[in-house]
């Protein structure tokens, strides 16, 4: 008899394998979650990617959900754009005023580097609607451009990126490779009400490790942003 088509998937020392037809099916599932999730959100462009794994009802080995979005995405089935996963044709367009404030909003955050206001004074400072301003810091957040490190704080991109750096360098230098809060703030300039809120999001994301009181850097920043937009 004819062998029958399998797509393989390794998972460490295992192999599974499914027929055409079953991975059709699979990647149809995948396809209409997406298209769900985004017809009852409609102010987010996409999904991320782990968001979307966690939606579908059948819940998949992270190698296999991998291979059908890589798939997905080869036959532009799917679209990426930074840490989203789109369907084409799917759009959220902002209103010239929007845009205006998603604008206005990240200059005030670049000025403010390690300071940022929280979300309802930088809502009072642009004369904003609390809620259209957090659905906009949502979505700059969703592209990259922000970071969220808490429900109050956003920082840019680049501001974030720097801390990591330092906090790397600090690590470095600890014969434990091992470093204090204590030294972060101080050698970072963060202040105190923003340092554990900012090394929880270090954490949460995988670049940090807290290990007793202190903490180690678990790998370099370039990688966990990798890491974001492809989650």
């Amino acid at each position: 008899c004819k062998p029958v088509a399998m797509v393989r998937i390794a998972i460490g020392l295992r192999t599974l394998a499914f027929t055409r037809g079953r991975w059709a099916e699979l990647r149809e599932h995948v396809q209409a979650a997406l298209g769900a999730w985004l017809k009852t959100t409609s102010d987010n462009r996409g999904m991320p990617a782990e968001g979307l794994r966690g939606a579908l009802s059948e819940r998949l080995p992270r190698p296999v959900f991998d291979a059908l979005i890589a798939d997905l995405l080869a036959e532009t089935h799917l679209l990426r754009d930074g840490p989203l996963l789109l369907l084409p044709g799917h759009t959220v367009s902002l209103s010239a005023a929007d845009v205006r404030l998603a604008d206005q909003l990240v200059a005030v955050l670049a000025a403010a580097k390690l300071q940022p206001p929280k979300v309802a004074q930088l809502a009072q400072q642009l004369n904003a609607d609390d809620k259209r301003l957090r659905t906009l810091l949502r979505r700059l957040a969703q592209s990259g451009e922000l970071h969220a490190v808490s429900a109050d704080y956003y920082f840019p991109r680049a501001t974030i990126a720097e801390v990591a750096a330092v906090t790397a360098r600090i690590a470095l230098q600890e014969p434990s490779r091992i470093f204090t809060v204590a030294r972060f703030r101080t050698e970072t300039g963060i202040s105190r009400n923003l340092t554990i809120p900012v090394l929880e999001f270090f954490d949460r994301v995988g670049f940090t490790l807290r290990v007793g009181e202190g903490r180690r850097v678990r790998r370099e920043w370039t990688a966990v942003v990798a890491g974001m937009h492809d989650r």
